[in-house]
């Protein structure tokens, strides 16, 4: 699925060897600006289905009918006024639910309907930010919100008993534009990366009960646009890939040296 500012956006089909075809349907028009999709099995009928996200017009829901067709249901969320989204489960009932990070303005909570749509639930999660991860942080089985903000901090929200309610948490007091949740140590909990222009990009380790403890690591104070993590050179722990701003001297790929070294360390190459 391929989208773009100024459209068509468009669909292509694998053929099952690494070609790629046009399909006739497409989506939405030109002049929608949407910038990013996601795509997940919100409706549970074995079918992905696309959220496209804007932040010049509302935000919509495509259900795939399992030709490769996708219909643009009606309802429209965030509009102008959103900056940013996760899908989560947010209430354990294996529907992913949608939170919508606002401008200035509390973000919202829509929970899945098991239908092919999200209800907005009422309730809110913090005012504001740049980013947002959803893992369970304190390890009681409960899909948990870090929401990055600059000028600000980045917040923990703990999700209490599966009610789409969450209370804030711990709290790192230092700004961030990006952040991404994944097991750098090992340990069986999900540390946190916060990447920040002016605070830096830097590693917090979890205790196990969502409290994040700066590790010392630093990925450089480069502008980061995206973060990626995965097992890189086949050692068994997780590298750290990091999108740089164009200009930067190219993106960053750190190598986890936790494993060879018995450390938590990170060592860089570019």
């Amino acid at each position: 699925m391929l989208i773009s500012h100024a459209g068509p956006n468009r669909i292509y089909f694998n053929d099952g060897q690494a070609n790629f075809k046009v399909s006739d349907h497409g989506f939405g028009k030109a002049g929608d600006e949407y910038l990013w999709v996601t795509l997940a099995d919100v409706d549970r009928d074995g079918n992905m289905d696309a959220f496209i996200f804007s932040i010049s017009s509302a935000s919509r829901l495509l259900l795939n009918d399992g030709r490769g067709v996708f219909r643009m249901t009606a309802q429209e969320y965030g509009g102008s006024h959103a900056k940013g989204y996760e899908l989560a489960d947010l209430n354990g009932d294996s529907f992913p639910d949608l939170i919508l990070i606002m401008r200035q303005k509390p973000n919202q909570i829509w929970m899945n309907n098991g239908a092919g749509k999200f209800i907005d639930s009422g309730k809110t999660v913090g005012i504001g930010g740049y980013d947002i991860e959803c893992q369970d942080c304190n390890g009681d089985g409960k899909i948990d919100i870090v929401i990055a903000d600059s000028p600000g901090s980045s917040r923990i929200w703990l999700n209490e008993s599966n009610t789409g309610t969450f209370k804030g948490g711990y709290t790192i007091d230092e700004g961030a534009l990006k952040c991404k949740l994944v097991d750098v140590d090992r340990d069986g909990d999900f540390d946190l990366i916060t990447a920040d222009p002016k605070n830096g990009n830097k590693l917090w380790l979890n205790d196990g009960r969502s409290n994040f403890n700066y590790s010392g690591q630093v990925f450089g104070t480069k502008r980061v646009l995206r973060i990626a993590c995965d097992d890189l050179d086949g050692d068994g722990d997780t590298d750290v890939v990091l999108g740089q701003i164009e200009g930067s001297g190219g993106h960053a790929i750190y190598f986890n040296e936790s494993i060879r070294k018995k450390q938590k360390k990170l060592s860089a190459k570019k």
